[in-house]
């Protein structure tokens, strides 16, 4: 699997670990590496492609109808209750 620059990643070894692709590496033994920016100490490490996953985040938009029947999309994380439905957590 290749990635680019930017590419929001995890670590196979260790799939708490979450990074940034830099830049390519070097190629060695067939397997391309990659300069990945974990973070806090890790910082800047280089990573084989075997070891990398892409990272896929979970944002979800949603098509919200106002009372007067106007139709617009959602920011994601943004909860607008319907009028009468109690919506848990919702900042009323």
């Amino acid at each position: 699997m290749s990635f680019r620059p930017n590419d929001k990643v995890y670590a196979i070894s260790d799939p708490s670990r979450i990074g940034i692709v830099e830049r390519l590496g070097l190629v060695h033994a067939g397997q391309q590496y990659y300069f990945v920016f974990w973070g806090g100490s890790y910082g800047t490490r280089t990573v084989g492609e075997y070891d990398l996953r892409l990272q896929h985040s979970c944002e979800l938009q949603v098509m919200a109808t106002t009372s007067d029947g106007a139709q617009h999309e959602t920011e994601p994380g943004e909860i607008r209750p319907h009028a009468g439905i109690p919506v848990r957590g919702a900042n009323q």
